[in-house]
């Protein structure tokens, strides 16, 4: 990204965890980077996933924001982790001077009531943020390990899917889980395929189809 940056850029946008991907950016090496860009230049953090992470050294903008003097937002979203996508809310945050600007372009009744009022309670519930996690974390943790079983790559993730080598010709793939009920995004990257993370008992069923496609067999 770095090498791309020349005077047409006006802005840098990084997703943290990356989707499709899952994998997230550790805080030094955000630092490393943002020590190379012009002062200047916006840098807007995308952290629709962040909630998801556990690792002590991935990168949290609200740590750093509060302390710099570059124009950098961090921006989230209640429609992953918090499971209110049909609310449409989500926030953006940054110094007190940059938020002052967006601010001036900010729309009038931009959220609903009922919104405004399912964020907060989200933020507060505590019980179901910890129970979240915990699946999400148990979740990764199965999928990966059946799919090393498998002799299939995944990439280590910090969100709530997982992206793996595809073990079939795509068609194959998702013929064998429409016949078995199951529905999965058509995610494809390099010859890899995003698995979501899901409730424990979904998570084994299309783990079984994925194996039986692997040894050979019908799905």
């Amino acid at each position: 990204m770095l090498a791309a940056i020349d005077s047409r850029v006006r802005l840098v946008y990084l997703v943290n965890p990356n989707n499709p991907l899952g994998t997230a950016i550790g805080e030094g090496e955000f630092l490393r980077f943002l020590d190379r860009l012009p002062p200047h230049l916006p840098v807007v953090l995308d952290e629709a996933y962040i909630e998801y992470c556990e690792r002590s050294d991935i990168l949290r903008l609200s740590r750093i924001v509060k302390d710099s003097e570059r124009p950098l937002f961090g921006i989230r979203t209640f429609s992953k982790f918090f499971g209110l996508a049909g609310m449409r809310v989500g926030y953006a945050y940054s110094t007190p001077a940059m938020t002052r600007l967006i601010a001036r372009l900010a729309l009038p009744f931009s959220i609903s009531g009922a919104s405004e009022a399912a964020a907060v309670a989200a933020l507060t519930d505590a019980s179901h943020a910890g129970r979240t996690r915990l699946a999400a974390r148990r979740g990764r943790g199965r999928i990966c390990k059946a799919l090393s079983e498998m002799g299939v790559f995944a990439l280590s993730s910090e969100a709530n899917f997982v992206m793996a080598e595809i073990p079939a010709e795509p068609a194959r793939i998702y013929d064998a889980l429409l016949q078995n009920g199951i529905f999965l995004p058509e995610v494809f990257w390099n010859g890899f395929m995003q698995l979501p993370v899901s409730l424990e008992e979904e998570n084994g069923r299309y783990l079984k189809v994925l194996a039986r496609l692997i040894r050979g067999e019908d799905g």
